[in-house]
C-alpha cells in the first residue's frame, strides 16, 4: 500500500501485482504516474489496482474532483485531436 504521491516520486514496482492506494493526489497525471510504477518495463504479471475512498470523507470529495479533472482533460484532448485531424 502507499501513496499515490510516494508511488509517483522514482518507486518502481516491478515486483507488486496488487497495488493498493489509501489516498490520492489531486492531479489525475501525478495518480497515473504512481500506477504506471507497477507497470514498467520487466513486470511480468498482470498489475490489480486498487483504490480506497472512505465514504463521506475528503476522499470521496478528491474522488469527485478527480472524475471532474480527467473529464476535462479528455475532452480537451478530443478537441485537439479533432483539429490536428482537420488540418491533414
Amino acid at each position: 500500500m502507499l501513496n499515490s504521491r510516494l508511488g509517483s516520486e522514482g518507486l518502481t514496482l516491478v515486483e507488486a501485482n496488487n497495488i493498493i492506494f489509501l489516498n490520492e493526489w489531486w492531479n489525475p497525471s501525478s495518480n497515473r504516474q504512481a500506477e504506471d510504477r507497477a507497470n514498467r518495463i520487466g513486470q511480468t504479471r498482470k498489475v490489480n489496482i486498487h483504490i480506497l475512498r472512505s465514504k463521506s470523507s475528503i476522499d470521496e470529495l478528491v474522488g469527485r474532483v478527480l472524475e471532474t479533472k480527467i473529464n476535462l482533460e479528455q475532452q480537451f484532448v478530443d478537441i485537439l485531436v479533432k483539429k490536428i485531424s482537420q488540418n491533414d
